[in-house]
């Protein structure tokens, strides 16, 4: 079960639209797991799972920021494979009619402000637990949160978390 499903990632970041086509549940997959359980430590990732399969709404406040992260982190992990084709016959790359494909600098220019903002509310879903679940949180939280390489910080001043 995921988070976010691919329907909700398309409607949170794109404004023309993306074919379903593009992202696929294992991309959705990775990237959970790579960004929010190392972020939030397994013991939350899994009791917001939980708390999604059993439509408890405990962490409803949360779900929603935590949705748009995921939303915005994917896109950011796949979008450099959003103009290619893979197939048989190798690499191929997709131009549409009246379209320029942007340079390397532009593409990550757009995968930094997509990643921005996913970090932007993760730090939301960090801070509220830490306002909210302090001593769940912190005290359960597994190695992996500490082991996550890209420092992000959040506005709450009882603790910077690397996300």
């Amino acid at each position: 079960m995921s988070i976010v499903s691919i329907a909700e990632i398309i409607s949170n970041v794109s404004v023309h639209g993306i074919a379903v086509s593009q992202i696929k549940q294992a991309d959705v997959d990775a990237t959970e797991w790579k960004r929010a359980r190392t972020a939030l430590g397994a013991d939350m990732y899994d009791a917001i799972l939980a708390d999604i399969a059993d439509e408890t709404a405990l962490y409803t406040v949360i779900i929603d920021y935590l949705k748009k992260a995921l939303s915005f982190y994917t896109i950011a992990d796949t979008i450099n494979r959003f103009n290619t084709e893979i197939s048989d016959r190798g690499l191929f790359n997709l131009q549409a009619d009246n379209a320029s494909k942007p340079d390397l600098n532009g593409v990550d220019s757009v995968k930094s402000e997509l990643l921005e903002q996913g970090n932007q509310h993760l730090s939301k879903v960090i801070d509220w637990l830490i306002e909210n679940e302090t001593d769940d949180y912190i005290n359960n939280m597994s190695e992996t949160a500490d082991d996550y390489n890209k420092p992000i910080y959040t506005s709450n001043t009882k603790r910077s978390t690397r996300l």
